[in-house]
């Protein structure tokens, strides 16, 4: 049974990058939580949750990213008795710690809209460099956004351009637009 949840989990974190990349494609329409933003929900519901919520917890306490993760997405995205923004922001960040592109920018998501914490977006923007370090596009993409508004770090849209570019190559329709209209600027 435990095999077939990592297959299952290897799946959905195959799926991230999709997700991710999904995800930027309506980055740039997005408002701050107030305003009626869906937070991190977007990705980890694509991801999906864990089936064995108590396997999940043990193995995320022994070391795995993607279990950290999955139940991340449980609190994050699970129904409105679950939901437990600060418990899904310690297990995200975790699976950060251990690795995780996708956790580091999952709890960077947190952290810009303020989902159950103050928002804080220079800590947003350090979960998302960290994640574009692990070569996680999602990561990449909101470095990129968050550089040419100078929210979380000043303003570098010759950064913000090279990221836009990075993410394109890996297949972002979105960010490949986001690269061409910076170019006038970046260069």
């Amino acid at each position: 049974m435990h095999i077939r949840h990592r297959q299952g989990l290897q799946l959905k974190h195959g799926i991230a990058l999709v997700a991710a990349l999904l995800l930027a494609c309506h980055r740039h329409e997005r408002t701050p939580a107030s305003q009626g933003d869906a937070g991190p929900v977007a990705v980890p519901t694509a991801l999906g949750t864990c089936a064995d919520l108590a396997g999940c917890d043990a193995a995320c306490q022994n070391g795995s990213a993607d279990d950290c993760l999955a139940e991340g997405n449980h609190y994050s995205i699970g129904p409105a008795p679950i939901q437990d923004p600060q418990r899904a922001l310690k297990l995200f960040e975790r699976a950060c710690a251990l690795g995780s592109g996708p956790g580091c920018t999952f709890a960077g998501r947190i952290h810009e809209f303020g989902h159950g914490v103050t928002p804080d977006p220079g800590m947003a923007f350090s979960l998302y460099e960290r994640a574009c370090r692990k070569d996680y596009p999602g990561g990449c993409y909101n470095v990129a956004v968050m550089l040419e508004r100078g929210q979380g770090a000043p303003r570098n849209e010759a950064r913000a351009g090279e990221l836009y570019r990075k993410v394109c190559a890996a297949g972002s329709k979105v960010a490949c637009a986001a690269a061409d209209r910076m170019k006038p600027r970046s260069r």
